[in-house]
């Protein structure tokens, strides 16, 4: 079954509030991960609001600053 465009939106928003959620707190930002991940905190940014894929190098950063599995924080894009 094919999912529907509201549900894949919703996916989408989920995926964005887990992560958004997880980096508010003050211990890591976005700008941790995307030093972690050399590469650009607008990057990362894109990738944590829905706008861009997440690479490996950001998805391995993000869970090992945060504590929890890429897959749940990423689980809309499949691993590359």
């Amino acid at each position: 079954m094919t999912p529907t465009r509201a549900r894949v939106k919703r996916q989408v928003d989920d995926d964005r509030s887990l992560i958004l959620r997880l980096t508010s707190r003050p211990s890591v930002t976005l700008s941790d991960i995307a030093r972690e991940a050399r590469c650009s905190p607008t990057f990362v940014s894109a990738c944590a609001h829905g706008r861009s894929r997440a690479t490996p190098r950001v998805r391995e950063a993000a869970e090992r600053l945060l504590g929890v599995p890429a897959d749940e924080l990423f689980p809309a894009w499949p691993r590359s």
